[in-house]
């Protein structure tokens, strides 16, 4: 969170948005990211080594013995639609539909945890210098190591444990000038550190920095190490800087520039799709780097409280539920959707990439007469239909 400002697909928050004074607003839809999100997956799917990824979203699920079929719920007047019945590759970084919806899930745990846990809490940001044609590898474990043990050191050790009651770590990558950019979104559970304990923070990070990745990486004061301003855990701001924690540069919309003027993954993605061969370069050293390493991590405290906070939620609900009718609060309707209608969706996806959400989108909007329609398109474009229709088709062509 170094910089004046911070850079979205939906436009630009300012520093003092970030630390604590209000929350952004949304300019992008959710129809519109989770399409485009699908959207790059048709082309990411084509760059995997991952079996698992370049089928993510097409096949049936291994131990299916009936169709998959679209749910669609309906709660309070909003309407959702998800595939079951699917497999999914569950790719944090690599995957971007996987990835929205993972790091949703996590976002949830996050600001159940600010919540079950209360009190102030804070951010805290924290690089390493980098250079272009630094490698990822080296500079992602480099900056991880030595916040690890930053925080195993003697005096640190004892301030940390008296100074945060829990604590989330997310991990972020972004690609500019100066080449690769990991860096680290820490929020911590406490009432804060004295100027002495920060500046003692501070001083045995950049010696730890110093001895993981040499005086080339040797982070600069004030640009490494950043703290937001403070903010209670039943604010406004709590629940959106929880959330930024989790799902910063997991959305697609606009293919996101970072602070630097450089890339996140998913424009690195979108242009290694492309045939840029330097892009796919970058992107094959993002995806093996990342590979198996977690986006998002809650420690145990904050794991217990989001837990526990989460199981009297849906007390809550399964009460406020407990004798009201069916108008409007929570329905559900569900259409299948045999295999062989599954194989013409895949292969049209060729030709249409977003056909995938599109079928979701036509049973929100028009319920399993929308899919229905989808589907017939797909058979006809694909020749995978019933016969008589096929034919019918080629000879009307």
């Amino acid at each position: 969170m170094t910089g004046g400002a911070v850079t979205h697909r939906e436009g630009t928050v300012s520093r003092e948005t970030v630390q604590g004074q209000g929350p952004p607003q949304l300019l992008v839809s959710r129809e519109t990211r989770a399409r485009d999100a699908v959207r790059l997956r048709s082309r990411t799917r084509k760059l995997s080594e991952s079996r698992r990824e370049r089928a993510c979203g097409l096949l049936p699920t291994i131990d299916a013995t009936e169709h998959p079929y679209i749910r669609v719920t309906c709660t309070d007047g909003e309407k959702r639609a998800a595939w079951h019945g699917v497999g999914f590759c569950g790719h944090v970084w690599s995957c971007p539909v996987c990835s929205a919806r993972i790091r949703a899930e996590r976002a949830a745990r996050v600001v159940a945890a600010v919540r079950g846990i209360g009190g102030r809490w804070c951010m805290l940001t924290i690089t390493v210098r980098h250079a272009q044609g630094m490698a990822l590898e080296r500079l992602y474990k480099g900056l991880t190591t030595s916040w690890r043990r930053t925080r195993q050191g003697g005096r640190i050790q004892r301030v940390w444990t008296s100074r945060v009651r829990a604590s989330v770590r997310a991990t972020e990558v972004t690609h500019g000038q100066n080449g690769w950019h990991p860096h680290l979104h820490v929020l911590l559970a406490t009432d804060g550190f004295t100027r002495s304990e920060r500046r003692a923070l501070w001083k045995r990070y950049r010696r730890m920095v110093r001895e993981e990745l040499g005086d080339a990486c040797l982070p600069l004061e004030g640009v490494a190490m950043h703290w937001s301003k403070g903010f209670e855990a039943d604010s406004t701001d709590a629940r959106w800087l929880a959330s930024y924690v989790s799902k910063f540069s997991c959305e697609v919309s606009g293919v996101a520039k970072d602070r630097a003027g450089g890339a996140t993954p998913w424009e690195v993605a979108d242009r290694a799709s492309r045939g840029d061969h330097g892009a796919l370069r970058l992107w094959s050293e993002y995806v093996s780097t990342t590979r198996g390493r977690r986006a998002v991590e809650l420690d145990d405290r904050a794991a217990a409280a989001a837990d526990d906070y989460l199981e009297r939620q849906r007390e809550k609900n399964d009460e406020a539920s407990e004798g009201k009718s069916d108008d409007g609060h929570i329905e559900a309707q569900e259409v299948e959707v045999k295999r062989d209608e599954l194989r013409s969706l895949r292969l049209y996806e060729r030709k249409r990439p977003t056909i995938m959400w599109d079928v979701l989108h036509a049973a929100e909007v028009w319920g399993e007469q929308g899919v229905r329609a989808l589907i017939a398109v797909a058979q006809l474009s694909t020749g995978t239909g019933p016969p008589a229709v096929v034919t019918w088709y080629a000879r009307a062509g």
